[in-house]
């Protein structure tokens, strides 16, 4: 199976059931079932097409945790467009290197950040960029509104691409790891049958979006069996225990610090 098609399952599936709960920065809480999240996935997905995103082209994703990290994520896997995300504390010189490697078709940055990123555009050998600015709140997956698109994109196969990951870098210059639909709907199999995870679970996800395992050992899984998420904009130890006891909306579930 394509991961595009894990998520078109889940929303078949469990369209009334609970799928993202999120704890903004200002502790707000906001959630969205399968169903209605999928409408924001249809919108961002029409907001990358005006941006120039076609089927096989990148998407450059400077967000930190917030609602609209997964609806471009879903996006992009429905759209056979692929991401790029980086992390959001990435320096101008960070950016225009990112962006030399990998010719995004448009990028997408916090608007309270949107400064540093046109630097790096503007460092950048292209000198210029499709751009766009979101809120890194439940606002940023409302942004497109009164925008079409269909909700069926293109086919896509198992083997094509869905996302770049680079490296931290530590020991050398970072190296960009291809990861495709497949790889993605794989690890959200195994890793949802290893922990037995229910439809009635949920998991507490705190770890950074851009990383691989808040994708590959929590969101993923939790697609691939109709599960919900609770995320939160940052991680704060001060703050964890607070967050994995609040009584939040609808039923609560395993988690995952």
């Amino acid at each position: 199976m394509t991961f595009a098609q894990h998520w078109d399952a889940a929303v078949s599936t469990s369209g009334d059931r609970p799928f993202l709960i999120f704890e903004g920065p200002d502790r707000s809480v906001s959630q969205w079932t399968y169903r209605e999240f999928d409408e924001a996935v249809t919108r961002m997905a029409a907001t990358l097409a005006a941006s120039g995103v076609t089927p096989g082209s990148s998407v450059h994703v400077v967000l930190r945790n917030c609602p609209a990290f997964i609806a471009i994520w879903l996006a992009c896997a429905r759209s056979g467009a692929w991401m790029v995300p980086v992390d959001p504390t990435s320096t101008a010189r960070d950016i225009s290197r990112h962006l030399d490697r990998v010719r995004p078709a448009a990028g997408i940055c916090a608007a309270s950040r949107a400064d540093v990123y046109a630097a790096g555009v503007k460092e950048s050998a292209a000198g210029r960029l499709a751009t766009v600015e979101l809120a890194e709140t439940a606002a940023g997956v409302s942004g497109a509104a009164g925008r079409t698109a269909t909700a069926t994109g293109p086919a896509v196969a198992p083997t094509d691409r869905l996302a770049v990951m680079f490296t931290s870098g530590t020991t050398s210059e970072p190296k960009g790891v291809v990861l495709t639909q497949h790889n993605y709907a794989h690890v959200a199999d195994t890793m949802s049958a290893i922990v037995g995870l229910r439809p009635e679970h949920r998991w507490l996800v705190t770890l950074p979006l851009f990383h691989a395992n808040a994708q590959y050992y929590c969101i993923a899984p939790a697609i691939a069996v109709g599960a919900s998420v609770a995320l939160t904009s940052t991680f704060s130890a001060s703050q964890w225990l607070r967050q994995a006891r609040d009584p939040l909306p609808l039923t609560s579930g395993i988690s995952a610090p």
